[in-house]
């Protein structure tokens, strides 16, 4: 885990505070904490009391899309992620730019090192300014003479358009601001932190400052993207002259972009409704009169300018950031498709079958659905000396690409030793040890947890019907007697490869009749939850679902589509986990 970049918390509203920044490695063993408690590993101190003892949580899941994710602690004010706010014990993903809100901070995510081509610039503190003089604006009508500026807002749409970065949309707007307002200094910026904001693009004097309290008044979670304007003329014949502050007028309009929300941990279910887009301010044009002497005033027609330029950055900007999601995804894609293609290679075809002649045949059917793109389970049918045939099925725990390699190399591993030895007890204990190796590396060299497989082994004689089996922590089997009674088989055994190097696996044995079938499946299957929680081997589906099966293709393709109709997931929607089912029949 050395090359996992850390998580940066930048306050960008709220009272001072230093950014969080959170190691992935630490991340990844214990979720950091925070809060108001001493014992917090983050503490947020807040006399104001919106800020529970143990708030949030921050954890990093190695080889996930988005590894850092935020966790709601049973908060009494709640914990935000753009906005939306996380149920009790509920976790979001946080990626970089996301906003969090944990009491009266919002931060900023930023993942890895910030570019070291940022601008920064302090903002004035104007605190001491009559709050009675700022207001919050509604949406302005563009009054229908304004040709000059009908034609700006024109070629503004088309170089916002064009633009490939950010910079190149901010200079755009900028100069548009410039020439439509009448104001002499403009600039588009992005809040990095409680007094300092990242400058995308700025014009005018190069001496002046942003006011602080116009930011802050904008900034405010509350304000939901309304434009901000300071007037001097709304001042209070008592209250101190604006003037003396050099500002006679200022606009800050946020530029809202629409994001995803962060997807839940909650519950292993994903609702068939498509997630609304949720806006957020990702940066705010900023124009003031400084300089230009008492007498500037904003009229409704420079705001609603104003407020156009910001829609058109904002539909800029939305583009550009999509664009950037879709090559990332693009890339992603490719690599997992690649490692899938090998996986295919690896596993078994979906049908097979053994024997046969003077013993009886041994016929399965099998079927994998990842639940991300590469699954972490696996499944192997392999012929053993002396007309036996070994059978294996089990879970990488993790997912993802990662697990997907761990799984082909633990797999080819059994698969020999079954195919040589024909002892499943004895095989699971020697690849035991090779797990725990592994397992003990990556923890050395990464900081990673621990790794560790389920597996469920067993070699089958045709010859006579005896099964032998062990069993590595994996328990989900299933017997189905020809006439159609089924049973949960009890197994044996020890506990999952790679989290005992000593240990040592026991084996089972039972007699299969002719016409009975073993059905052995992942924990997918078993866990799966509907929309109401509950899990699918918890309601007796399986049981029902296998009994007016006649083959081992009946068998599986009866239960996938059992899970279907309990998680209410429509294909090509994918479960919470990898889901594998094997049906081996009997003669």
């Amino acid at each position: 885990m050395h090359d996992a970049p850390s998580l940066i918390l930048e306050p960008i509203f709220g009272p001072p505070l230093r950014p969080v920044r959170i190691d992935p490695a630490l991340a990844s063993k214990a979720p950091c904490v925070l809060g108001r408690s001493s014992s917090a590993g983050v503490q947020l101190s807040d006399p104001q009391g919106a800020v529970s003892r143990t708030h949030a949580a921050i954890e990093f899941v190695a080889g996930e899309p988005f590894p850092w994710r935020v966790r709601d602690l049973g908060s009494r004010h709640g914990t935000f992620v753009n906005g939306q706010r996380l149920g009790e014990s509920d976790s979001a993903a946080v990626a970089a730019g996301d906003q969090v809100r944990i009491g009266p901070w919002v931060f900023r995510a930023i993942v890895g090192t910030p570019p070291a081509s940022r601008r920064l610039t302090l903002t004035s503190d104007h605190a001491r300014v009559p709050t009675s003089i700022m207001q919050r604006v509604g949406e302005q009508p563009l009054a229908p003479h304004a040709r000059t500026r009908l034609a700006l807002l024109m070629s503004c749409a088309a170089a916002v358009a064009a633009a490939k970065t950010e910079e190149e949309l901010a200079h755009a707007a900028v100069g548009t601001l410039l020439e439509g307002s009448g104001l002499c200094n403009a600039a588009m910026v992005r809040l990095a932190g409680m007094e300092e904001v990242e400058v995308l693009c700025r014009r005018g004097q190069a001496e002046a400052v942003l006011s602080r309290s116009l930011m802050s008044v904008a900034a405010d979670p509350d304000n939901q993207g309304e434009t901000v304007v300071l007037d001097a003329s709304r001042a209070p014949a008592t209250g101190q002259s604006i003037v003396s502050l050099d500002i006679s007028a200022a606009v800050c309009v946020p530029v809202m972009v629409e994001r995803l929300p962060a997807p839940s941990a909650s519950a292993g279910f994903v609702s068939g409704a498509a997630p609304r887009p949720v806006p957020i301010a990702e940066a705010y044009l900023y124009l003031d009169a400084r300089g230009s002497g008492p007498g500037v005033t904003l009229d409704n027609d420079t705001v609603a300018f104003c407020q156009a330029v910001a829609k058109l950055c904002g539909l800029a900007l939305t583009s550009l950031k999509r664009a950037a999601l879709e090559q990332e995804d693009h890339r992603r894609r490719s690599e997992i498709e690649a490692a899938r293609d090998v996986q295919r290679i690896i596993m078994p075809p979906d049908s097979g079958e053994a024997g046969g002649g003077a013993t009886a045949l041994v016929r399965y059917h099998m079927h994998c659905v990842p639940g991300r793109f590469v699954a972490g389970d696996l499944f192997d049918f392999v012929r053993v000396e002396g007309g036996r045939v070994a059978v294996l099925l089990g879970d990488v725990v993790g997912k993802g690409v990662a697990a997907g390699m761990v799984m082909a190399n633990v797999q080819a591993h059994l698969s020999r030793l079954l195919s040589q030895s024909g002892d499943p007890g004895r095989t699971l204990t020697v690849v035991n040890e090779l797990v725990a190796r592994y397992s003990d590396r990556l923890s050395a060299e990464h900081g990673r947890v621990s790794l560790f497989v389920s597996l469920l082994a067993a070699v089958i004689d045709p010859a006579s019907g005896e099964v032998r089996y062990a069993d590595a922590g994996h328990g989900y089997a299933l017997l189905r007697a020809p006439r159609g009674r089924v049973e949960r088989l009890t197994v044996a055994g020890g506990p999952p490869l790679g989290v005992a190097p000593d240990s040592e696996y026991i084996e089972s044995s039972l007699m299969m009749v002719p016409g009975s079938r073993l059905v052995i499946y992942s924990d997918g299957l078993a866990e799966q939850r509907s929309a109401s929680g509950r899990a699918f081997a918890a309601v007796g589906a399986m049981e029902e679902a296998l009994a007016g099966t006649q083959s081992p293709r009946e068998d599986v393709t009866s239960l996938i589509a059992a899970l279907r109709a309990h998680s209410g997931l429509p294909e090509p929607l994918s479960f919470a986990d990898d889901v594998t089912v094997a049906s081996i029949a009997f003669g």
